[in-house]
């Protein structure tokens, strides 16, 4: 006697086949959701990145002029430098717009980075 698989008729169960019609309905939703993550993430000019341990999250802010360039903020004004690999005040050095360079990301480094930062800053105390 064979066995028919079981569970729920859903596209999270392993055990059950979708249809042609029910694929397309999947696929059709994850690229609505998509259109409406991209809309709001072109929207926004700030993102917090938690901090384990510490009520004040990291932030990743918009550079202003920039589509995708952001700096990786703490809550005392201080932006991660790339090159120096530390903390730097704004007032040290980067007002000029053209040295920022250095502390500016893509959202695709900057989020990984800052959600290690947010670990280390709680982790080792020092680099809040």
């Amino acid at each position: 006697m064979s066995q028919r698989p079981t569970g729920p008729a859903c596209a999270n169960n392993p055990n059950y086949q979708m249809s042609d019609g029910d694929r397309q309905a999947v696929e059709d939703f994850k690229a609505y959701l998509a259109d409406r993550a991209a809309e709001l993430l072109a929207l926004a000019t700030v993102l917090e990145i938690p901090r384990p341990g510490n009520a004040l999250p990291l932030q990743l802010r918009r550079s202003y002029g920039h589509t995708d360039r952001w700096a990786i903020c703490d809550r005392e004004g201080r932006r991660w430098d790339r090159e120096l690999n530390c903390w730097v005040y704004e007032a040290e050095g980067i007002r000029d717009e053209a040295l920022r360079d250095a502390t500016r990301f893509t959202l695709a480094e900057a989020v990984p980075l800052a959600r290690k930062l947010a670990v280390g800053a709680q982790q080792d105390g020092a680099q809040s």
